[in-house]
């Protein structure tokens, strides 16, 4: 026998569209989100918007976002030297960066992790695919 507070109301067309949504990008593996970063002309974070506690966090903390750091798949960009100066930038690869930056930092996209290979002593190297409408 069901009581009166354990029946809910029936969600609306836009909270079942975007569970669907939800439901789907999980077995997908595409997630929603904004390009927040332009790392290198190969590398990008983006800002999650697909995780289920998304909806939940205050707008005042969108800093609690999750954010994924990854290479683009198939992407060999020159490098960025490092800021300690030991090494020096690979010629191009302050315009790839900024080329990239301009194309992509405020976009929203689908985006998915490829593969993850593993490195000893460190944190693993994320490969992934990003789309963005334009």
């Amino acid at each position: 026998r069901a009581h009166s507070h354990d029946q809910h109301p029936p969600p609306s067309r836009e909270q079942a569209r975007e569970r669907e949504r939800e439901r789907m990008a999980g077995a997908t593996g595409w997630l929603r989100g904004v390009v927040k970063e332009v790392n290198s002309g190969d590398q990008v974070t983006v800002v999650s918007s697909g995780s289920a506690g998304h909806a939940q966090i205050a707008p005042g903390e969108r800093h609690l976002r999750p954010e994924k750091r990854f290479f683009l798949s198939g992407i060999a960009a020159p490098r960025l030297g490092r800021r300690d100066g030991k090494t020096e930038d690979e010629p191009y690869a302050w315009a790839s960066r900024e080329a990239l930056r301009r194309k992509l930092v405020g976009k929203p996209c689908v985006f998915k992790i490829d593969r993850v290979q593993e490195q000893e002593g460190r944190a693993p190297l994320e490969f992934g695919s990003l789309f963005v409408n334009d």
